[in-house]
Parts: structure tokens; sequence; C-alpha cells
């Protein structure tokens, strides 16, 4: 059981969840830095697979929830985004604008190629 402090609006309550309660694995990932939790990842723990937040790059574009099948859904963070389209050398507001082609080219850390967030290709 594990006790989990949070302040809302100025209240400060806690929340007693299990290490195995989906909810609790969210706000992990949230308090590893994820930004948001995708309605995919939230569904499929509380079905009770396991999915495991991978973070081995700096850039948030390149962390990703591994499903038990293989499957990877990829963080999307806009301004690690914008920072990997300028250093690839992609017209940032044309990626910004469009609508078809959102494609900001790999990571210059780690090569991921999947920076667009989502599911992998």
């Amino acid at each position: 059981m594990a006790i989990q402090a949070y302040s809302c609006n100025n209240v400060a309550f806690k929340l007693l969840l299990s290490e195995n309660d989906p909810i609790y694995a969210n706000i992990s990932d949230l308090s590893r830095g994820a930004r948001y939790v995708p309605v995919e990842v939230s569904e499929a723990r509380q079905k009770g697979e396991r999915v495991v937040f991978i973070q081995k790059c700096l850039n948030p574009c390149c962390w990703y929830w591994q499903f038990e099948d293989g499957r990877r859904f990829y963080h999307w963070d806009k301004f690690a985004y914008m920072e990997i389209a300028k250093f690839n050398g992609v017209d940032v507001e044309a990626v910004r604008s469009s609508k078809k082609n959102k494609n900001a080219g790999p990571c210059p850390v780690c090569y991921n190629k999947n920076t667009n967030g989502g599911w992998n290709e």
C-alpha cells in the first residue's frame, strides 16, 4: 500500500493506493514526467494488462508505454517536438500547420523515428 499526498487548490489530501492499482501506475507515470497518460494505456491497465512507461532517452517524444503484446504508444510533447523539427531543418511552421505531414524527423539523441506520438509504426 502506497500513500501519495497531493494538493489541489491549496487543499492537501491523501490517496491510499495499491501498487497494482491502475491509478497508481498512471500517477507514477505522471510523476516521472509524462504530460498525460493515453486512454489506451489506462484502459489496458484497468483490464489487468501490464503496461510499462519507458524512458530510454532524455527527449519526451521518445518516451513510450510498452504493452504486453509488444505494441508501443509514444508520448508526445509539443516543445520537444518543435526542437526536433528545428534540429532536423524542418520548417516548424509548416509542421505546426500541416494536418497531413507532421513529421519532425528522428530524435537527434537516440535516433528514434517515432517522434510524432501515438502508436509505433
